[in-house]
């Protein structure tokens, strides 16, 4: 995948089964020492990996499959992650008001 950051870059091991292992280069998006991060691939997949202190990397799993990656987060952070050529501003969504419709009222 490689981001414009090679800091923000890990190796995310996918254990389908018992015999198909898959190893996937992921951007790190979210990190919190000892904590958890979150990973994004090419495919757009995210995933949200705990702290496993007996192993000493991030897990997770879904479904059948469990994740692993080994990350070094030196500060906590939160990154925005910006697709070439879109200069297109941010959608804002805003929460509609509960209760009766203005017609009603």
């Amino acid at each position: 995948m490689g981001s414009n950051n090679p800091a923000l870059d890990a190796v995310l091991k996918i254990q389908v089964n018992k015999r198909k292992k898959v190893v996937e280069d992921v951007t790190v998006i979210e990190a919190f020492k000892e904590r958890y991060i979150i990973v994004e691939s090419d495919l757009n997949n995210s995933y949200h990996l705990k702290w496993d202190q007996s192993k000493n990397l991030y897990t997770g799993s879904f479904l059948e499959s469990t994740f692993s990656c080994k990350y070094d987060v030196i500060n906590n952070f939160s990154a925005v992650k910006i697709k070439e050529g879109t200069n297109m501003p941010p959608e804002v969504v805003r929460r509609r008001k509960s209760g009766r419709p203005a017609s009603m009222q």
